[in-house]
């Protein structure tokens, strides 16, 4: 999930919906609602797409992000120890790449990505 602000900065856009509502021409934003720690409610993330995403040597092409206000969770906030926070990465995608956090050097690590090579010796076939 990438703060508002950063998207902003960046000139990224939404991503619409293939087809207008009925009786529009405009096709709609995909949006939705996010819930989470710190301020009370429900707030609205729109979607942008990426050409390419790089964290540490993992990268991935085409992806699909969150975009929303962190300030909404005392993030991004100007002033604040977290004002250096421009996203937020899933528990999931941590989890699928091994990922160990060093809370006190403040670092992010992911587990070496398998070599075709090694791989194959380890008994996968192509």
């Amino acid at each position: 999930m990438l703060d508002s602000a950063l998207a902003k900065r960046l000139g990224l856009a939404a991503v619409r919906h293939e087809e207008a509502d009925t009786g529009s021409l405009i096709p709609k934003e995909w949006s939705t609602k996010v819930v989470g720690v710190g301020k009370v409610g429900a707030h609205k993330m729109w979607v942008t797409q990426l050409k390419a995403l790089e964290v540490g040597s993992l990268q991935w092409t085409n992806v699909h992000l969150g975009v929303t206000d962190l300030k909404n969770w005392e993030l991004a906030e100007p002033g604040n120890e977290s004002e250096e926070v421009q996203g937020v990465l899933g528990r999931e995608l941590l989890k699928a790449h091994g990922a160990l956090i060093d809370y006190h050097s403040r670092k992010l690590w992911f587990r070496p990505e398998k070599s075709a090579t090694s791989r194959k010796a380890g008994g996968m076939k192509e």
